[in-house]
């Protein structure tokens, strides 16, 4: 947990969270308003009950539409200054990177670990995954070539769409 450059710990709009059988990462928007509560909303939802192994666009928004209203009810709106308030309602964003094994995770205090585990990783924003195998790059998700990415990725919002 490293927050920007020039920024304290309190500017840190990322999260990761631990579960039994997944682990979820989530990158922060910084432009928008109560990122890292989106953030950590996300992770938590994924990591706790990972989604299938291909899932669809139904059991994303099945997913992701609780995870909008926990961020939406945790903000406290009634305090916010009117510029704050008319900022959060467009919405927090973030990318996320899920990691989902097949089996359970071993506890932390267990050294051994299977050689060979199933996985699948799906990715949302401009998150990416190295994984690597024999200390040689096995494959680059979504891509290794920075310039394909833009200004603008897709991210998670946290307000449903209208």
């Amino acid at each position: 947990r490293v927050p920007k450059a020039g920024s304290s710990e309190a500017d840190y709009e990322d999260a990761i969270a631990i579960g039994p059988t997944a682990v979820a990462i989530a990158d922060g928007a910084t432009e928008s308003s109560f990122a890292c509560a989106w953030a950590q909303a996300l992770t938590e939802g994924f990591a706790c009950e990972p989604l299938s192994r291909k899932p669809d666009l139904n059991e994303r928004m099945d997913r992701i539409t609780p995870l909008q209203e926990k961020w939406h009810a945790g903000i406290a709106w009634d305090r916010l200054p009117w510029f704050a308030e008319d900022k959060a309602r467009n919405g927090a964003f973030a990318a996320l990177l899920t990691l989902r094994f097949a089996q359970p995770l071993p506890p932390p205090e267990t050294e051994a670990a299977p050689a060979e585990r199933r996985w699948h990783a799906p990715a949302s924003g401009d998150t990416c995954r190295f994984p690597c195998r024999d200390d040689q790059l096995h494959r680059e998700v979504p891509t290794a070539r920075s310039w394909a990415f833009d200004s603008a990725p897709r991210r998670l919002s946290s307000t449903p769409p209208v």
